[in-house]
């Protein structure tokens, strides 16, 4: 008998589920705000991917503060995953 407390399946429910109701709805807000916000010249741009890559990857980036683990254990695990 296994003693694994969450299947790879029930692990995916629950990432899907953080990102259908929170983390799309906040990459996509801060994507547009970034957008706006005269930082970069989107004129300067054509209209394909490159634009949009450079903004989300600063998003992603950002939604290290949103997703960060609350405890010190959490923060251990956070950074061990790091190196796979």
């Amino acid at each position: 008998m296994s003693n694994i407390k969450v299947t790879e399946e029930q692990f995916r429910e629950k990432i899907e589920d953080l990102w259908d109701n929170a983390l799309r709805d906040f990459a996509i807000s801060e994507a547009l705000k970034k957008f706006r916000s005269g930082g970069v010249d989107v004129a300067s741009y054509e209209n394909n991917y490159r634009l949009p890559k450079i903004v989300m990857h600063s998003v992603l980036k950002s939604l290290d503060d949103q997703m960060k683990p609350l405890d010190d254990e959490g923060l251990k695990e956070s950074k061990n995953l790091d190196y796979f």
